[in-house]
């Protein structure tokens, strides 16, 4: 989970995930960050109503913040681009480095858009943005010391999932978003029997990159449910028969 720049030195795995975990289900405060173009904008207007996906990096890391950007590259071609359905952020925590120029370079790279934004803010802002979002990163040497995570907010600006690890499918991100939209969230683990329903009704369609009933899942469901409420009526109306 966590991403080493040299020197190494031992960090605590457990409290790595432990932080992330703990932002799931808050709803962190709003921060101004400056975009590729040198734009100020807020986080808050900019995914408002909309899912935002979140990652955090840093532009000479030699090792995890690449693969990541080309999970969610990978995510977004093959899957679904960023838009109206959902929003992307990435965001660096070396703003000393990574100057709007330098991301410039970077979103073009990895295919960023009005809709994927790379930015930064000053050292103290970006401090108080990934503590409240739950990430975890410390200046080592010519690098940094890292979690390697993704956030997923909701349309109000909660946080709903972390995503851990370097390389995602893309279904992990798109399944995270459509989590989002459908107001499921997986902290701890368990779903409830209300999101459990949720996934067996609704179903992501590719092709029109959005969420539709599965009507089939749906009738099975209700048959399902109904064959106990039958199988008991039968055997009511039976012993009645009998008695008469």
């Amino acid at each position: 989970m966590f991403a080493y720049a040299l020197p190494l030195r031992a960090v605590d795995n457990g409290a790595d995930s432990l932080a992330g975990d703990n932002a799931i289900g808050s709803k962190p405060p709003d921060a101004t960050l400056t975009n590729s173009d040198s734009k100020p904008f807020s986080v808050k207007d900019y995914g408002a109503g909309r899912p935002l996906v979140i990652s955090y990096v840093y532009t000479s890391c030699p090792h995890t913040c690449p693969p990541i950007l080309k999970s969610l590259k990978r995510a977004f071609e093959e899957m679904e681009p960023p838009g109206d359905r959902f929003a992307a952020l990435t965001v660096s925590f070396d703003p000393e480095n990574d100057t709007p120029k330098v991301l410039k370079e970077h979103s073009d790279s990895f295919g960023g858009s009005e809709n994927w934004r790379f930015a930064t803010a000053n050292a103290e802002t970006i401090k108080k943005f990934c503590d409240s979002r739950g990430f975890y990163f410390e200046k080592t040497g010519d690098g940094f010391v890292h979690t390697n995570m993704i956030t997923v907010v909701d349309g109000n600006g909660v946080i709903i999932r972390q995503l851990y690890g370097v390389n995602f499918k893309p279904e992990e991100i798109i399944g995270a978003v459509n989590d989002s939209i459908l107001g499921i969230s997986r902290a701890g683990g368990e779903l409830g029997v209300v999101d459990r329903i949720k996934l067996i009704i609704f179903k992501y369609d590719i092709g029109n990159k959005r969420l539709t009933i599965d009507y089939l899942r749906v009738f099975t469901l209700g048959f399902v449910l109904l064959l106990p409420v039958a199988a008991a009526w039968f055997l009511i109306r039976r012993r009645f028969s009998d008695k008469s």
